[in-house]
């Protein structure tokens, strides 16, 4: 898709990643929790006084899940 593979590799890069994935204060994990409970978007979105990054686009790909043997 683009991206360097040195972004990622970078301290940075795994750094978020990890606190994505591992964070009790990572605001893109909380908003993943909340949906895999069932909970829809738009109420989470609602509900938060803040907002995990790529609400909307997110919202798009998820539409796509399970598209053209795409599973999540």
């Amino acid at each position: 898709m683009g991206a360097k593979p040195a972004t990622l590799s970078g301290l940075s890069g795994l750094g978020d990643i990890m606190l994505t994935c591992y964070g009790d204060l990572s605001r893109n994990r909380s908003v993943g929790i909340r949906l895999g409970r069932g909970e829809k978007l738009e109420d989470i979105l609602a509900s938060s006084s803040q907002v995990g990054r790529g609400g909307g686009p997110g919202n798009v790909l998820g539409g796509g899940v399970g598209v053209g043997g795409c599973g999540a």
